[in-house]
């Protein structure tokens, strides 16, 4: 599914799971998102278009694939994309996020950042942070993290008469500050 897009708007859930969005000159695009699966591009075309993208992915069990990517084609264009997946029991999920620069598009911006947090031995995640670029006077940046519960972070909160489950809450809450609690529930 092909939107373009000739004012700002605030995306929060996607209407399919394949999405293009086609951004025009000065438009500003805002996708938060959770639970997200599929693919959704923005093309960023317009001379001083700018997207911000958070993601929320969760999961207890179970497999889940969500890609998305900013293209850069017009001159002076910002992205900024932030994933956060946090998965328990037994749940696989393979992420994927690309900052993608075009020839020509002198100016652009783009950051990507990746953060993935395992909540059990068995949970696994496949996080490819991208960066293509195709043209020299652009910035652009990208990070990825996985990390666990450990039991040093643990330890240092109960040590403070903080229950372990609620120890476990507060660090998972710190984690996905900004998601909604409805997300959260999955998981505690």
């Amino acid at each position: 599914m092909k939107i373009l897009l000739k004012k700002n708007q605030r995306v929060t859930k996607l209407p399919s799971k394949e999405v293009r969005y086609v951004l025009g000159e000065g438009v500003k695009l805002e996708l938060s998102l959770e639970q997200a699966e599929g693919e959704v591009m923005v093309e960023l075309r317009g001379e001083g278009s700018e997207v911000e993208s958070v993601v929320y992915l969760v999961s207890r069990d179970g497999d889940s694939k969500f890609n998305l990517e900013h293209r850069h084609v017009g001159l002076n264009t910002k992205s900024k994309m932030i994933q956060k997946v946090a998965l328990i029991g037994t749940a696989q999920a393979e992420l994927v996020g690309t900052v993608r620069m075009d020839a020509g598009c002198k100016g652009a911006e783009g950051d990507l950042a990746q953060h993935s947090l395992l909540l059990s031995p068995e949970a696994k995640i496949n996080a490819k942070p991208n960066l293509e670029i195709g043209h020299h006077e652009v910035k652009a940046s990208h990070a990825s993290t996985m990390e666990r519960v450990d039991d040093e972070k643990l330890f240092y909160l109960t040590s403070r008469g903080v229950s372990k489950k609620e120890a476990q809450q507060l660090l998972i809450e710190g984690f996905f500050k900004g998601a909604s609690q409805d997300l959260l529930t999955i998981l505690l």
